[in-house]
């Protein structure tokens, strides 16, 4: 690590939270400590989760030596998305099946046109005054067995959606509590599902894992969790993983989608805290005053993109602005090479990955005034108010019209990144996984 890396960790060690208490014996060490990671999601599905698993199973991959073993609990509908991320002796598993039903069955026989066909049926019913009925999530539930199966001293559950009570000690990760910020952005039903179901599983885990001190703050606020049971755990990009683009793809790129010289960037899915219709606002008082900004948005469109897509058409913003959809990893490395800049002004975050991805690929950040990103960006960063459209037109001018400001940002995030790797990432995974594997707290049968 650079002079200027080991300077900067100095200043930030604040941000990293309290030391993990565990202090492993001769014997702990050799033992080999097997950890079970439940990761049943589809790929390209579930964006900022899906970029934290590959980052966390590549730096574990990395880390473990002969003392750790790993066994990934997969989707039976994408067994295979992490096995590149994984080491040769890692295993794969999934969960045993019942007769698929018959919503299963649809579900399965529409594959990737799933979507798509989901979103016309919606608004159809919407059309016709009537609401889709929503999907009810399950709640925290007793394991059947299937975790005890796998044999593994630790399992750690990166969401909260899958957690079971078992007898096996868990480490819970628990990305961020927006429902308790922005409870407008949440059905009804769902917000009842977060308030029985994240209580509940904070309290069954040994070890709790926060992205950031804000969240941790915030649990230990919103939920009375005591406090030396949540340890901090910044993230890290994934993309390093993925084989960069050669020249001529990236320009190959550019042509395909006809993108100009300069661009920002927004990377992220089209959910109501990113903010993507005051940013397009912002982008449109540019053009208004004669200085346009050209904007490329990428990430899956989903839940509020019918209604981003109506306020592109009123601010006749389709020759000045591209949404991409979800895109594969090349093509984000791609677009990150070509960008100007990357403008991030969603409203709330628990950490901040496109944040840390722009910072690792070298390209100069504009983004959100919000605890996360602070934390995170620091100085690297040009920030502003995300609830003021002129506050963004103000940040999108600056960096789009100031090369000594975006060379500025761009030197800071230079020096701050190296301390946002999936390795440091695994090192502290590990001390959280021995620390829970020691612990005997909970009954051996506990379902609740």
């Amino acid at each position: 690590m650079s002079t200027e890396a080991k300077e900067e960790m100095t200043r930030v060690s604040s941000f990293r939270g309290p030391d993990v208490p565990v202090v492993p014996t001769a014997a702990a060490e050799k033992r080999v400590l097997r950890v079970a990671i439940e990761a049943q999601i589809t790929q390209g599905v579930q964006g900022g989760l899906e970029q934290y698993l590959m980052a966390l199973t590549a730096g574990l991959r990395d880390e473990a030596g002969s003392a750790w073993a790993y066994t990934v609990v997969a989707s039976n509908d994408d067994r295979d998305w992490l096995r590149p991320f994984l080491g040769p002796d890692h295993d794969i598993v999934t969960r045993p099946t019942g007769p698929a039903s018959a919503g299963e069955e649809l579900k399965r026989w529409l594959g990737p046109v799933r979507a798509p066909a989901g979103r016309l049926w919606r608004q159809t019913l919407r059309l016709a005054g009537q609401q889709a009925k929503e999907q009810v999530q399950r709640g925290i539930v007793a394991s059947d067995g299937f975790i005890e199966r796998l044999d593994a001293d630790v399992v750690h559950f990166p969401y909260v959606a899958h957690y079971e009570h078992s007898s096996v000690p868990a480490v819970l990760t628990m990305h961020d509590l927006q429902h308790r910020h922005f409870p407008q952005f949440f059905s009804k039903s769902h917000l009842a599902w977060r308030e029985e179901a994240y209580p509940a599983a904070m309290a069954h885990a040994a070890v709790v894992i926060a992205d950031s001190e804000f969240v941790r703050d915030d649990i230990i606020r919103q939920y009375g969790v005591p406090a030396e049971k949540i340890v901090s755990i910044p993230l890290a990009s994934s993309l390093r993983f993925h084989p960069p683009p050669t020249r001529e793809f990236v320009e190959a790129l550019r042509v395909r989608w006809a993108l100009p010289e300069a661009f920002a960037l927004y990377p992220a899915m089209t959910n109501e805290h990113k903010n993507h219709i005051r940013l397009l606002e912002a982008v449109a008082r540019l053009r208004d005053n004669g200085r346009p900004v050209p904007l490329v948005c990428s990430g899956k469109q989903a839940h509020v993109w019918p209604a981003i897509q109506r306020r592109l058409g009123e601010l006749r913003l389709e020759e000045l602005v591209r949404f991409t959809g979800f895109i594969a990893p090349q093509e984000l490395l791609a677009l990150y090479q070509l960008a100007q800049f990357v403008v991030f002004p969603s409203v709330f975050e628990g950490a901040g990955l496109p944040v840390l991805e722009a910072m690792e690929q070298g390209v100069p950040v504009t983004c959100s005034e919000i605890p996360t990103l602070r934390e995170y960006a620091a100085e690297s960063a040009l920030f502003f108010d995300p609830s003021r459209v002129d506050a963004i037109e103000h940040a999108l001018e600056r960096m789009s019209g100031d090369p000594a400001l975006r060379t500025e940002l761009r030197e800071a995030a230079r020096r701050r990144a190296p301390l946002f790797t999936p390795q440091e990432m695994a090192r502290r995974h590990h001390a959280v996984y021995r620390r829970a594997s020691e612990m005997e707290t909970w009954p051996r049968n506990a379902s609740h």
